[in-house]
């Protein structure tokens, strides 16, 4: 049988277990708390950082477009340059090639002035001819012989009108014909000439202004490449401090995406270690409940011993006397039926207690695969708060028997 000295140290020794493990709960709650605290300002820090990384790329994006676009004006200034270097280079080339040009229109217009000069004599020669008169005819009077058809003598004379110089006026009167056929082809070449000329002229006299315009056109040129120049240098340097400030954009950029790739890492760090640090919780609420359920037996044991000794005090020491082994084996069975109703009571309550236990260590195991699936307190919370809502029941109860 135990003592009540003895009783009390294991109830002592039951509260400092419970202590223990109420006091690793409560500093497992406290780091739990931190984890998700840091969590959550992790999370802050990593949006932050994405922002930041997001509008770096952004810019730096916006700045190739602006650098491509910067360098697509620089080739154009470029080419523009060349060409006109070009243009400069065979620029007295077309200057001889426009004289050589010219000297070709003034000879063709001497050559359409000559020629234009033989038709005007020939129309001048046709004119002449239709203008010559035809011979009028001259008229004779002649004698034929007439003879008899069957003897052949002669039977008398005939007379009878002819016109003399009729061939002549035959080959007048054709020659002014061809005359005037001719006459109109010349004109029609003349006119063809005339134009041909005037279209020589036109050609020459806007040749000469471009010559004459050269030295002038010469100049605008030369002032055209020097303005090219500058601004393709202009260019030049707008493209060097373009590209130096991607340069920069991008380094920043590498810079925040490595920053963010630090954040994300330390937020993977604490959402690996949360779930651990909810199951060393699960675990310490646990021992927490198992602690107090050793305190209940040992609070139980306790009472009971202090009942036994009040009904069966120790004697004094004059009075004291040794009991013999059949006196402590009545004793105990007394003791034995007159608790054993009590003992049946106690009994079914302590199997209720520990089947309630055992219920409420499936709760919490099911309130820990809740949490693994959704990591929030709150499921567990809950658990707890009804496992010990009916602890605290049957508390009361054990109480309310052992008196």
């Amino acid at each position: 049988m135990f003592s009540i000295a003895h009783s009390q140290s294991e109830v002592a020794e039951a509260r400092m277990q419970l202590t223990k493990a109420q006091n690793e709960v409560s500093r497992l709650h406290e780091q739990l708390n931190r984890l998700e605290k840091n969590l959550q300002t992790t999370q802050t820090k990593l949006h932050k950082a994405r922002t930041k990384f997001i509008a770096k790329r952004v810019e730096r994006e916006v700045k190739e477009g602006e650098l491509k676009q910067q360098k697509n004006e620089k080739a154009r200034i470029s080419n523009q340059l060349n060409q006109a270097q070009d243009e400069l280079s065979s620029f007295e080339d077309q200057k001889a090639s426009k004289k050589n040009l010219l000297s070709s229109y003034e000879k063709q217009i001497e050559e359409a002035t000559h020629e234009i000069k033989r038709l005007e004599n020939e129309i001048k020669e046709c004119e002449r001819i239709i203008d010559i008169p035809i011979p009028e005819p001259r008229h004779e009077q002649k004698a034929y012989p007439i003879f008899e058809p069957f003897t052949g003598e002669l039977a008398g004379w005939s007379t009878t009108h002819v016109i003399t110089n009729q061939e002549e006026r035959t080959k007048a009167q054709k020659q002014k014909e061809d005359a005037q056929i001719r006459l109109l082809k010349l004109k029609s070449a003349k006119n063809s000439e005339s134009g041909k000329q005037q279209g020589l002229k036109y050609k020459r006299d806007n040749l000469e202004r471009e010559i004459e315009g050269l030295p002038l056109k010469r100049k605008q040129l030369e002032q055209r490449i020097e303005h090219l120049k500058e601004s393709l240098q202009t260019h030049d340097e707008k493209v060097a401090d373009k590209e130096t400030e991607l340069s920069e954009l991008k380094s920043k950029e590498e810079e925040l995406n490595q920053e963010v790739k630090k954040v994300e890492a330390e937020e993977q760090q604490l959402e690996s270690q949360i779930p651990q640090k909810k199951q060393a919780l699960f675990s310490a609420e646990k021992a927490v409940t198992s602690a107090e359920f050793i305190l209940e037996q040992r609070l139980i044991q306790q009472r009971a011993v202090e009942d036994m000794e009040r009904k069966f005090p120790k004697p004094a020491a004059a009075e004291r006397h040794p009991l013999s082994e059949e006196d402590i084996e009545r004793i105990a069975q007394e003791e034995l039926e007159r608790e054993e109703s009590k003992s049946d009571s106690l009994d079914s309550i302590i199997s209720s207690f520990r089947a309630l236990r055992s219920r409420g260590t499936s709760h919490f195991n099911e309130a820990s695969k809740t949490v693994k699936r959704w990591p929030h307190p709150a499921g567990l919370r809950a658990m707890d708060s009804l496992y010990k809502d009916r602890m605290g029941k049957l508390r009361e109860e054990l109480n309310s028997l052992s008196k």
